[in-house]
């Protein structure tokens, strides 16, 4: 690889200031580069859901059906920390 003699001084005083080598710095900031495009890839490939019609209906579709047994689950998980909070107050 070959790098501007600056860009180098630059990456040295990184290096230097937090405690690591010059190759860990470039390797490091190339996984940065590489993990920040394929969050862009990503949603560039997720952009046309907004505007996708029937995908919101299937959305919709899927949360009415779930949303009861959503509201189940919590109401299960509210009456067994009611017998926890319960229990604590008698015994304590």
């Amino acid at each position: 690889m070959d790098l501007e003699d600056e860009l180098l001084r630059q990456v040295d005083g990184v290096a230097r200031d937090t405690g690591r080598s010059r190759n860990q710095v470039v390797a490091d900031s190339l996984e940065q580069a590489v993990r920040s495009h394929e969050r862009s890839r990503i949603d560039r490939a997720f952009e046309g859901i907004v505007d996708d019609l029937d995908y919101q209906d299937e959305l919709l579709r899927l949360e009415r059906e779930m949303s009861r047994g959503s509201e189940e689950a919590w109401g299960l998980l509210d009456r067994v920390a009611e017998r926890r909070q319960g229990g604590e107050s008698s015994t304590g």
